[in-house]
């Protein structure tokens, strides 16, 4: 199987991977013949990117459970809305938080030894509560990196998980603006650690460490980050790890006023930030948990070939796929490499 972009799939091919729409409601089934009606529904959907069979044996194994990422999504936004008009209680928030928590550190666990490529977390590109359960898988395998203990995980994953429940009170119209946002606009947008903070207080009972991670995850350690202007002694670690992990699935992510960004160029762009806005050591241990070229990306190698990983070991220097059915080990060939990964 190999991944594919929306745009360039073609009625008859055959679908590798059962994927979940925007809501996380199951939206089409492994082995399900494409048509021109179900390619234009996931293009209505935000769909961007499936699997689809091919001639070479290779399985991508998800870092996560998809249904579970699935329930994780509903849960959220089930979580959202009942806030919003205050219907249900406290406790059962945090039971809900719990239980979804608890069983993505469980299957992260089962899976620590695989890497997170973007393709585990890009087949649509929702940024409502699909990002907070992708920020919440990124920064658990991260606080799994550090030798974080399970009491931890769980309170990285809750304030992960609820990082941005602030932006509920933001109109979607701003967040969602194509044009440049006014000062304004941008002084409203910048209050939403503050009014999340607030609300957690009021409507959840969470560990003060999760409520941090809510509070602080925008502060940057120079000082020049918000709502407090914090510098790097007074930045708990949770909301460290979890200021890369959003601004990784922010810069990954499509949208409506700029395309995503590759993975070798996102971790480029993290990488320079480090130090004065992001942690390195915390960043260093994120860098080694995502694969560069996952398997079942389409890449060009510098002959002009263009292929897919079906194998990647080796992280930088993968085994890759032709149609033909051809393969190509990079690792025993150092004169090659690869270029780019195509769309």
């Amino acid at each position: 199987m190999h991944s594919v972009n929306v745009d360039q799939i073609k009625p008859g091919e055959i679908i590798a991977k059962t994927f979940f729409g925007e809501n996380g409601r199951l939206m089409i089934k492994q082995g399900t013949k494409l048509t021109d009606d179900l390619i234009n529904r996931m293009k209505l959907h935000n769909i961007t990117m499936v699997f689809i069979e091919d001639n070479h044996d290779v399985v991508c194994n998800d870092i996560i459970d998809p249904h579970l990422r699935a329930e994780a999504i509903q849960s959220l936004e089930h979580i959202y809305t009942s806030l919003k008009d205050q219907i249900q209680s406290k406790e059962k928030f945090v039971l809900i938080l719990d239980n979804i928590v608890k069983a993505m550190i469980d299957d992260l666990a089962k899976n620590s030894k695989n890497f997170i490529g973007i393709i585990d977390l890009k087949t649509h590109d929702d940024f409502t509560y699909a990002h907070s359960v992708n920020v919440a898988i990124l920064s658990i395998v991260t606080g799994m990196a550090i030798g974080c203990d399970y009491i931890k995980l769980k309170n990285i994953g809750i304030g992960a998980m609820l990082h941005d429940i602030g932006k509920a009170s933001i109109p979607v119209e701003i967040l969602n603006k194509v044009g440049k946002l006014t000062a304004e606009e941008f002084d409203l947008i910048k209050k939403h650690p503050e009014i999340g903070y607030r609300k957690s207080k009021l409507q959840l009972d969470i560990e003060p460490t999760s409520r941090a991670i809510i509070l602080q995850h925008h502060e940057k350690l120079d000082g020049t980050g918000y709502p407090g202007g914090r510098t790097s002694d007074t930045i708990h670690q949770f909301a460290k790890i979890v200021a890369i992990a959003d601004i990784y699935d922010a810069i990954t992510s499509e949208r409506p006023y700029r395309k995503r960004w590759p993975i070798k160029e996102s971790l480029d762009f993290l990488q320079q930030i480090t130090g004065n806005f992001i942690d390195p050591e915390i960043y260093k241990a994120f860098s080694n948990r995502i694969a560069p070229y996952p398997v079942g990306c389409k890449v060009m190698v510098s002959d002009n070939r263009v292929g897919y990983v079906i194998d990647n070991t080796n992280l930088t220097r993968p085994i890759i796929g032709f149609s033909n059915g051809d393969t190509f080990d990079l690792s025993k060939e150092n004169s090659l490499y690869l270029r780019e990964i195509v769309d």
